[in-house]
């Protein structure tokens, strides 16, 4: 199964070519589900923080034995982790010291963000 996250926090069943450039270019987060393990992609530059609600509680429902996640952008990184909290963790801190404090902060003033889309 993969799961493509998008803006909106709204996740779609797909397998598509425009993968890579979605995660890519717009901040999406692209879940993969390989037996019990899940492959996250994501370039925390560009993550919103409905997108990165939205992975999480699909993260939650997958209920993986392991996560692996690719972190694109300059310097591609990977880690794997038991489960999937310590994941959910690593994530919010990449994408909060990736610089778009400014866009959160807006989010948040203008009421965007809702109570249940709150960091973990």
């Amino acid at each position: 199964m993969e799961l493509l996250i998008n803006g909106e926090g709204e996740a779609s069943p797909l397998g598509d070519d425009a993968i890579d450039d979605a995660v890519r270019e717009l901040g999406y987060i692209h879940i993969r589900q390989v037996r019990r393990s899940i492959i996250v992609a994501l370039r925390p530059q560009l993550v919103r923080p409905a997108t990165m609600t939205g992975a999480f509680y699909a993260m939650a429902d997958l209920d993986p034995a392991r996560t692996f996640v690719s972190i694109g952008g300059g310097d591609r990184k990977c880690e794997i982790f038991p489960g999937h909290r310590l994941a959910l963790r690593w994530i919010y801190r990449l994408v909060a010291a990736a610089g778009n404090v400014k866009f959160y902060a807006d989010e948040v003033s203008t009421g965007h963000l809702h109570a249940s889309q709150g960091a973990p």
